[in-house]
């Protein structure tokens, strides 16, 4: 897929994903850039920052909040323009021309808190890819996780994650539900390229890995 399809696709996916989360999202005043900030300070907590802590860096949760952060970024974007073309040719214009990548994973996410709190949203992408870069993660490799993790936010959508009294499983036999969901994810390969079988074979498996925890702890 060539990179101006792969984003296009992953930002109809966002708009998507943002309706039926909000019917008319676009109408209403949604707070991306707290969404943003705190997304931003997860990602800072997944890498080894403390230094009265002696840890590792946990590059597959990094991954991870990095493309959180890309589904909340994107927002803002088309939030702010109004425009979608103009939100993936920038967003294009972002990946065909990468500057120096010499900023820690920590440096490229505080340039995302600071350009989000300015309001320069394509400023904050910027940096975003700066650090999807410093990740290792080239256009294909962030639209996959993106795909991977867009499908399991409609999980959630699906299975009741917001209803006040649902018994959606998040914690599932000690991983976090996007934890358990990328191995799955993994686990598939390059079996499954339909987006829409893609997405029913993930369901039924994720519905039977909860299933299971649920029998466990009963």
């Amino acid at each position: 897929m060539q990179a101006k399809s792969q984003i296009e696709q992953v930002v109809a996916m966002q708009i998507l994903l943002n309706e039926r989360t909000v019917p008319n999202w676009m109408a209403h005043d949604l707070d991306w850039d707290s969404a943003i900030l705190v997304e931003t300070a997860e990602a800072i907590d997944s890498t080894d920052w403390k230094w009265w802590k002696h840890g590792e860096t946990n590059m597959a949760n990094l991954r991870v909040e990095a493309v959180d952060l890309l589904h909340f970024l994107i927002s803002k974007a088309l939030k702010q323009y109004r425009d979608s073309d103009f939100v993936v040719k920038t967003m294009l214009e972002l990946v065909e021309h990468k500057g120096p990548n010499s900023l820690s994973y920590v440096d490229w996410l505080k340039q995302v808190a600071l350009y989000t709190l300015e309001n320069k949203v394509i400023k904050a992408l910027q940096a975003l890819f700066g650090l999807f870069d410093r990740l290792e993660m080239n256009l294909t490799d962030v639209h996959q996780a993106y795909m991977t993790k867009n499908l399991l936010n409609h999980y959630r959508q699906e299975r009741g994650y917001k209803d006040a009294d649902g018994d959606y499983l998040k914690m599932i036999e000690g991983e976090e539900d996007n934890v358990v969901f990328a191995r799955l994810v993994a686990s598939l390969g390059e079996e499954v390229l339909d987006i829409e079988l893609l997405r029913a074979t993930l369901f039924k498996a994720m519905d039977q890995a909860v299933e299971k925890a649920r029998a466990t702890n009963a």
